[in-house]
């Protein structure tokens, strides 16, 4: 397909010509015109329309400028003849060595030119021959034309019959399987001078590879071969699109560069000649294509001359050639001797210089004609078209057969091969480490053999290069002007140590992958399989036995191999690679280790790089060792000599010793230190390592552990994280609970909680902290590293991965050497323990990180929307599934039947990037989710056969939290396309899944399990089942339907929930009657009534003068309400009690003519208003959130309480008794019952109430969903005791349970009472753990028969009675601690004023605090938790609401409720606070606003003794307020005497005592301005799980 002369665009890119279907065009011809030219006129020999006549005066010079710039030249400056030579002079072709070798032994030869047209030779070096330069062009040209001839001079269009267009007439049938682009744009110009502010030759490069690459891609074929034509200043243009292209980092830009297939010059400029630099031959050729002065100012601009773009030009160009290997061809324009102008000979003979690159491979030809004209052919016999169309068949040809070239058809083993090339990987290191020491390693320049390899010349340019040396001697090398891959190769040597799962070699390295994909793209002889494994049979099937064609680019291939593979590997991989370099033209280089037992071969250059160091080594210690004394060349010396030549070893010594002569060592002791240190890395590494103390071995055996054995290389924030989750001992879990310790992850807790519980001591708050503790635990031994290549130090610190400093440090621990050295002295790591299994507890303890990770509490909401994702399944299916998921708390036995197929399922792209932000925003997440497997399979034992059980029993506990939360951020809940994805080859674990182990099946078969059994919806009950002609209005009218996806009715709120049953309301009346007395005949205030029931009820008792309801839902509600409405003093009011604004409008005297405001001064005491009455309820299903809060009702319940002190809202009338309805699962933040959960709200709560008392309310087995309230449990015995002194307060008052209503408590503790038992503490404390059940049953089903001995329920059972035997142990061990506690408190009261008594009880308590310091951590935390629940039961009154109670809840359940959701009542009676803290604002002492500040410090260090959480909130406090709280050290008062682990805690503090401190802090004359406290104090808007949820990042 050819288009029309006249529709060639004359700006932009045309497509002149492309071949008709069905052929494929081979290659892309682009034309690219000089400045000044034309897509058309350019290439086109048109019929001269005149003549061109000589000149009128002889000696006139057309263009004066040319004269003025000849006359600065010497006539007889030296040329270089051959135009196959660079033309430079000597001094400016010297390069850096470390950069390019010298030319040696390369032609030389001169010749002077006379411009009278007469050549004078020169004497010739031995290696040149004497030729003239224009007798060298002359032979090549017809005879030389005459001055009247100028018009028409050879090779010239001769005046054609017709216009000649060659692209378009002839170039198709020289070229029919080319596409033919040719491409325009203008340059203005006006009165003979181009305009200024007009895009310059750089700018339009730009434009053609935008456009060119749009059109390409629009056009098909991105990946065609281009071959480019450019003429004249058009050679600029090309060069600077090809230096754009590879700034491009991928796409169509970048593909433009790795499509060039060849580029054609015809008369381009490329270098300096001796008579004018390279800009003036860019004018002198702009000139001519121009028609313009080529001194003009704006040419030089526009082409470019006087940039340093056009010098960068072409030394990129240059580079590329080498580096991209693609064809150059030039062609230059004749040289006229016969003109009478000298000036314009001169000026066309500098061109032609200028137009050669000086490489042999452009085999530079000439065409008769001078520049305008080179490129315009008149005829298809012309000799210039016959040489350029010669020359590009021969390019196309070449890309044909390398596009036919047949290639064998993979077997199934090779196709896997290739398949695991193209895995995406984890960011690489650099594909060229650079080197690490600067300046060294010159002399390797130096060597003859060096050169002929990097050069490829002589007998030694199919060599390989083996550099071999020790480790850490410094082996990289890398060459200047070339590309080059990496690639690393191991083998099993049989006595190494190998990771578990890397059987002899690292699965698939990516490097190696990286490698390897290089090569497959090259048209070359298929690389079928490269396996690290089986490097062998790649070189002997694929690259030996056959001649590989020269590479699409030039290319370096390095090989390094692991110090430690075996000889005889090295050995035959230096073999083939020899036969690989003999059969390509490929360089390659192989590093490796000494290994002096090799004998060297023919075809290898070896350099053993350690034993040529000795020089660097020592030029690298003098340079940097800061020793200033005489004798210091001794010590540099010393320290040369005893390196051995290895790099590493020098500079870690060097650095020691410079850190110590700065801190002061004297010459001897750097003597001496240099004696002592062992002259080896490894034994370097482990006397570094020996310099740490006990407790930091023990964090830097964490550290190292992590860093070993990760999966990948670990980013900064990740590996704090990872640290703060692991068990500081895993050796001591694992003696107790063996390899089930990595499933063993007990209860979640969040991420505020993390730093109290775990590895607390490593207190780093942001990467730097952190960053410098693992410098400082590493000893220098791990470093940073980004995953971004060209600017590290810009990529965030946390962001970046934390990596040994060298590979002969992970080899130094996966030895176990370094291992061994760090477990020394610890006692829970026996001395003969076997590295593996040391490997294997490791890996143990890391899974139980990931897992206890992804159990946490801040990831509530994951997993929870899988189910609302999957298709339904077939009703049989459902049926089966539903009634597995009823056994499944019974037995999860693993089954081999048929299995129900799962749905393929793939997060829509939203989801994905949701999930992928999820896992960016928390540190760790990504790793734990992505390297879970991995740790899973990574022990031996878990390899062969992983625990089924234990894994499905973990995995599916808590309503399948962990398997939902792992499939959700995995993107898959498919077990098929989890096993795929892990399995891929590549991946780490895939070796684990291979079918040398047992792993994949067993896993397999829980991951079916799982699938199936979460894939199953959980039978709910229905919250919407109407129990009475109440509940069945409310659902009649499609309100709440709502909530299930259906139908909305007429009410707005779909979330409350309605109080249904009236016999719950009397037991409610009847049961708190004797309190309601004191407010019979008040006025209520009855916000959300709802459908009245709670109301009527209150009403027939309280008799009320004034009742007013607060329903913004007036006309859904008003028939529900309609006989309280007919009540006198009844008033329903369309207003939300919630919203402070509306509830104000009804706290007046309009509508509380009764009530009087009260206004209390500091020293005044609130009085109880008796005579107002509050009731509301909150309880809303599901949930609704609000900001920080985790629902609305938290937040109204906080806001009433908070407003008790300061007397807002309702009690600005008198401390005002509320009568509170909410959800069952928001009492836990205002009633907990243990102290674990006593946050903010609960001490507020303390502070400003007589009492909190939950009058009724649901039990845990009735929950929907969530965590219950009794997630926290404390000793059974202290709530017996609770329970005890409840039920006798009960009696005193009168007060009796309904019958049916009795709480679960209650009932257990009259049934533990019945048998005789004493319900106080007694000598064993004991908690109820839910295995106990479990092995209650099994003991049963034995005894009656149901299995035998030896079967794995027996098993089990027995294991479960191992596990109670030890729970019984330890709680008998916490038993005897706490007694011992009281002792050591009892002596110090028994003391008095007694100093000797005194003396000892302080010894007592001292010694009690270190024993319990000694602990293991869980077990201190068991101890110190104990102590707090039993401090804070004993204290008089009791500290928690909950055990101040006057009376049991009484059980309510669902059906009592509409929807069917227990709730809680709760009756909350303010008191009056202290004076101090209601002296709140601006015009007073700010006792008030002091203590809030001084709470939410508290609070967040709930965990530390008083005196650390006071520092905490501001420096010094500990020491200034502490003397003013005596009752903190006094037990009579709630205090405690001792110190350390015995002082008292935070969270423990008593009201009285809490009023002390806020005191105390108000008598210290240091104490800072209410302003600077505000200043320092973090706002506490998590304070509770309950009270708020909030993302926690530790370095945020």
């Amino acid at each position: 397909m050819k288009i029309r002369e006249d529709a060639i665009k004359s700006v932009g890119l045309t497509l002149l010509y492309e071949p008709d279907w069905p052929t494929d065009p081979a290659v892309d011809i682009v034309l690219v015109h000089g400045i000044g030219g034309h897509p058309v006129r350019s290439w086109k020999c048109e019929i001269p329309d005149q003549t061109p006549t000589a000149p009128k005066r002889a000696g006139t010079v057309p263009y004066p400028g040319i004269k003025r710039r000849l006359t600065k030249l010497q006539p007889t400056s030296p040329l270089r003849r051959s135009n196959s030579e660079p033309l430079l002079a000597k001094e400016q072709r010297s390069l850096s060595r470390s950069r390019t070798l010298r030319w040696k032994d390369s032609a030389k030869s001169s010749s002077r030119l006379n411009f009278n047209g007469s050549t004078e030779s020169i004497k010739q070096s031995s290696q040149g021959r004497s030729e003239s330069l224009l007798r060298k062009a002359s032979a090549k040209s017809s005879p030389t034309p005459k001055l009247d001839d100028f018009s028409d001079p050879v090779g010239q269009c001769s005046g054609p019959d017709v216009d000649a267009y060659w692209p378009l007439e002839f170039l198709p049938a020289s070229c029919p399987n080319a596409r033919v682009f040719t491409w325009g744009y203008h340059t203005l110009v006006a009165d003979k001078k181009p305009l200024r502010l007009q895009g310059d030759i750089f700018a339009h490069a730009g434009e053609l590879l935008v456009e060119l690459a749009g059109t390409r891609a629009a056009l098909g074929g991105g990946a065609r071969p281009i071959i480019f034509v450019a003429h004249s200043t058009g050679g600029v243009l090309v060069k600077e699109l090809l230096r754009l292209s590879e700034a491009e980092r991928d796409g169509p830009l970048k593909g433009i560069l790795m499509s060039t297939s060849a580029v054609v010059f015809l008369g381009g400029p490329h270098r300096d000649t001796e008579h004018c630099n390279l800009g003036d031959a860019i004018s002198s050729m702009a000139s001519v294509t121009l028609s313009v002065d080529p001194n003009e100012p704006v040419l030089q601009e526009l082409c470019g001359a006087n940039s340093a773009g056009a010098e960068l030009g072409r030394q990129t160009f240059v580079r590329f050639w080498n580096d991209y290997n693609f064809k150059v061809k030039t062609f230059q324009e004749s040289v006229i001797p016969s003109y009478q102008y000298p000036e314009l000979r001169a000026e066309t003979t500098i061109r032609r210089l200028a137009s050669f690159i000086g490489d042999p491979r452009e085999k530079a030809e000439t065409i008769c004609a001078l520049h305008d004209d080179i490129c315009k052919f008149s005829s298809a016999e012309d000799s210039g078209y016959h040489a350029l169309a010669k020359t590009l068949a021969g390019f196309i040809t070449g890309e044909e057969d390398k596009g036919l070239m047949v290639k064998p058809s993979p077997s199934s083993h090779i196709t896997e091969c290739l398949s695991a090339l193209i895995q995406p990987q984890l960011a690489l290191p650099e594909t060229h480490p650079a080197t690490s020491y600067p300046g060294t390693c010159l002399w390797l320049y130096d060597l003859h053999d060096f050169q002929a390899w990097h050069h490829r010349t002589g007998g030694q340019k199919h060599k390989i290069l083996w550099i071999r040396g020790e480790s850490g001697c410094d082996r990289q090398w890398g060459p200047a002007g070339a590309s080059f891959i990496w690639a690393t190769a191991e083998a099993d040597d049989g006595t190494r140590l190998c990771l578990p799962g890397q059987q002899g070699t690292s699965p698939a390295d990516a490097r190696l992958r990286t490698a390897l994909l290089a090569l497959y793209n090259q048209p070359r002889s298929d690389p079928r399989t490269f396996d690290d494994a089986q490097v062998v049979s790649l070189f002997a099937d694929y690259y030996v036995n056959q001649k590989i064609e020269t590479p699409a680019r030039r290319t370096f291939i390095f090989v390094e191999i692991a110090d430690d593979a075996c000889p005889a590997y090295v050995h035959e991989l230096l073999g083939r690679l020899s036969h690989l370099a003999h059969n390509s033209d490929f360089n390659i280089c192989v590093a490796s280790g000494y290994n002096p037992e090799i004998i060297e071969e023919e075809n290898v250059i070896s350099i053993p790089m350690h034993l040529r160091n000795s020089d660097d080594v020592l030029r690298y210690v003098n340079l940097n060792l800061v020793a200033e004394w005489e004798e210091r060349n001794r010590a540099v010396m010393q320290i040369g000599k005893k390196s051995g030549g290895v790099f590493l070893w020098a500079e870690i010594v060097v650095n020691i010793l410079n850190a110590a002569i700065i801190e002061g060592a004297t010459q001897e002791m750097i003597e001496y230190t240099l004696e002592e240190v062992p002259g080896d890395l490894h034994g370097l590494y482990e006397w570094m390592l020996s310099t740490l103390n006990d407790r930091e071995r023990a964090e830097s055996l964490l550290l190292f552990q992590w860093v070993i054995l990760a999966a990948e290389p670990m980013r900064l924030n990740d590996l704090f994280l990872a640290v703060r989750l692991t068990e500081p001992n895993p050796f001591a879990v694992y003696k107790q609970l063996g390899p089930l310790m990595a499933l063993d992850i007990g209860t979640p807790f969040s991420m505020r909680e993390l730093r109290q519980l775990r590895n607390s001591e490593i207190s780093s708050d942001t990467p730097y902290q952190f960053h410098c503790w693992l410098r400082a635990r590493s000893i220098g031994l791990l470093e940073l590293k980004s995953d971004n290549r060209q600017a590290t130090v810009n990529e965030p610190l946390g962001l970046q991965r934390v990596q040994p400093i060298h590979s002969s440090v992970r080899s130094f621990f996966l030895s176990g050497r370094g291992f061994a050295c760090l477990a020394a002295g610890n006692p829970s790591i026996p001395p003969s323990l076997p590295l593996t299994a040391f490997l294997d507890i490791t890996h143990y303890a890391l899974l139980r990180a990931c897992l206890t990770y992804l159990n946490m509490r801040d990831f509530e909401s994951l997993g929870h929307g899988a189910s609302r994702r999957r298709k339904p399944s077939s009703s049989s299916s459902t049926s089966h599934n539903n009634n597995t998921r009823r056994n499944h708390n019974h037995d999860l036995k693993l089954e081999t039947t048929t299995t129900i197929p799962l749905l393929h399922w793939h997060p829509p792209p939203t989801v994905s990037s949701q999930r992928h932000l999820i896992m960016s925003s928390y540190p760790f997440l990504q790793y734990a989710v992505t390297h879970l497997v991995h740790h899973l399979l990574a022990p031996q034992p878990f390899r062969y056969s992983p625990p089924q059980h234990a894994l499905l029993r973990a995995l599916s506990a808590n309503r399948f939290r962990l398997w939902k939360r792992w499939t959700s951020l995995l993107g898959t809940y498919d077990p098929d396309v989890i096993l795929a994805q892990h399995a891929a080859p590549g991946t780490r674990v895939a070796a684990f899944l291979s079918p040398v182990y047992g792993a994949r099946y067993r896993l397999e078969r829980v991951l079916r399990k799982l699938g199936r059994l979460a894939a199953t919806k959980p039978e709910k009950p229905d919250v919407l089942r109407a129990e009475n002609e109440v509940a069945a209005r409310l659902r009649d009218n499609g309100t709440w339907a709502a909530v299930r996806g259906r139908r909305k009715g007429q009410n707005t709120d779909k979330y409350r929930i309605n109080v249904i049953n009236e016999k719950l309301c009397d037991d409610i009346v009847e049961y708190i009657k004797p309190t309601l007395k004191r407010h019979e005949g008040c006025d209520l205030i009855d916000i959300f009534p709802g459908a009245g029931i709670w109301s009527r009820k209150l009403n027939d008792v309280l008799k009320p003068r004034s009742h007013l309801l607060m329903e913004p839902d007036e006309v859904f509600y008003r028939p529900f309400l309609e006989p309280l409405l007919e009540r006198p003093g009844t008033k329903l009011l369309p207003e939300s009690g919630i919203v402070w604004e509306q509830l104000n409008t009804i706290l007046n005297p309009a509508s509380l003519p009764h009530q009087t405001e009260r206004r209390y001064a500091a020293d005044e005491t609130p009085q109880r208003n008796d005579t107002l009455l509050v009731t509301m309820n909150l309880s809303m299903y599901p949930k609704r959130k609000f900001r920080t809060f985790d629902s609305l009702a938290q937040l109204v319940l906080f806001q009433v309480i908070s407003g008790i002190r300061p007397g807002a809202l309702f009690q600005k009338y008198g401390l005002v008794r509320m009568l509170i309805w909410t959800e069952d699962q928001e009492k836990g933040s205002v009633v907990p019952r243990t102290v674990q959960r006593r946050r903010k709200m609960a001490i507020e709560s303390e502070l400003s109430t007589d009492y909190v008392c939950e009058i009724a309310g649901g039990e845990a087995e009735d929950l929907l969903s969530g965590r219950p309230v009794h997630w926290y449990r404390r000793d059974e015995a202290l709530d017996f005791e609770s329970t005890q002194k409840t039920l006798d307060r009960m009696k005193e008052n009168g007060f009796v349970i309904p019958p049916g209503r009795e709480p679960l408590h209650v009932e257990e503790f009259l049934e533990f009472a019945k048998l005789g038992n004493d319900p106080t503490v007694g000598n064993k404390m004991s908690i109820e753990r839910p295995f106990m059940v479990e092995m209650a049953n099994l003991e049963t089903a034995f005894a009656n028969g149901e299995f035998e001995k030896g079967s794995k329920p027996h098993m089990r059972m027995k294991v479960l009675g191992y596990l109670a035997t030890y729970t019984a142990r330890r709680f008998t061990a916490l038993t005897e601690l706490v007694k011992e506690r009281d002792a050591a408190v009892q002596a110090y009261l028994d003391a008095g004023t007694d100093k000797v008594q005194l003396r000892k009880a302080t010894k007592l308590c001292q010694a009690w605090s270190d024993k319990v310091n000694g602990l293991e951590k869980t077990i201190r935390a068991e101890v110190l938790l104990a102590c707090d629940n039993l401090q804070v039961l004993r204290q008089d009154p009791p500290v928690l609401n909950w055990d101040r109670r006057y009376a049991e809840p009484l059980r309510t359940r669902p059906n009592d409720f509409f929807p069917q959701v227990p709730c809680t009542l709760l009756d909350i009676q303010p008191k009056a606070v202290a004076p101090v803290l209601r002296d709140m604002g601006p015009n007073s002492t700010r006792g008030g606003d002091m203590f809030d500040l001084i709470l939410r410090g508290l609070v967040q260090r709930s965990l530390d003794p008083v005196s650390k959480s006071l520092n905490t909130i501001y420096a010094g406090a500990g020491e200034g307020v502490m003397p003013h709280c005596p009752s903190l050290g006094d037990p009579r008062r709630g205090g405690s005497p001792m110190k350390g682990m015995g002082e008292l805690s935070t969270r423990t503090l008593s009201e009285k005592q809490l009023i002390e401190i806020t005191e105390g802090w108000l008598k210290w004359p240091f104490k800072p301005e209410y302003s600077e406290l505000v200043s320092r104090t973090v706002d506490d808007i998590a304070d509770d799980d309950d009270e708020g949820t909030a993302k926690h990042n530790p370095f945020d």
